[in-house]
């Protein structure tokens, strides 16, 4: 059994499985290495602890008090997160020069989005899901 797979899995998913197989007809897989347990060494975790940190920074930012943000104030190209009269949202102006107010959490994790103004899309920092401006999945595996 595999497990933990990180970002899409499908391509993961795909090299365990070979690995496996070579495993059982008793050959020694080049992909062994890539799914070993030893394979993170100490020099590693202040990196990793800099990542956790920014994951629960994002997932702390739904629950604390943030910025009023007016939507006239934004120019086109530019969002934000933040409070529109009293609630969380995340608030873009697109280049047609509409409004989207949307959940500023992503459905897939509950992470928080940030506004990507050079992609004009909204990313998750917890599992690298992406959205458009006006909200529909771009990339990634969040679900609706």
């Amino acid at each position: 059994m595999v497990t933990g797979l990180s970002g899409p899995g499908l391509t993961e998913g795909t090299d365990a499985a070979m690995m496996i197989a070579d495993l059982i007809d008793g050959k020694d897989p080049a992909l062994v290495k890539r799914f070993s347990t030893s394979r993170f060494s100490l020099n590693q975790v202040p990196k990793m602890a800099l990542q956790q940190r920014q994951v629960m920074s994002d997932y702390a930012e739904r629950a604390l008090p943030a910025d009023e943000i007016d939507e006239s104030d934004l120019k086109i190209g530019e969002g934000g997160v933040g409070m529109v009269r009293g609630e969380h949202f995340a608030v873009c102006k697109d280049q047609s020069g509409e409004f989207n107010r949307y959940s500023l959490i992503c459905t897939h994790a509950g992470g928080v989005v940030r506004w990507n103004a050079a992609a004009q899309t909204w990313d998750c920092q917890v599992h690298g899901g992406r959205y458009t401006a006006n909200g529909d999945r771009f990339y990634g595996l969040p679900t609706v």
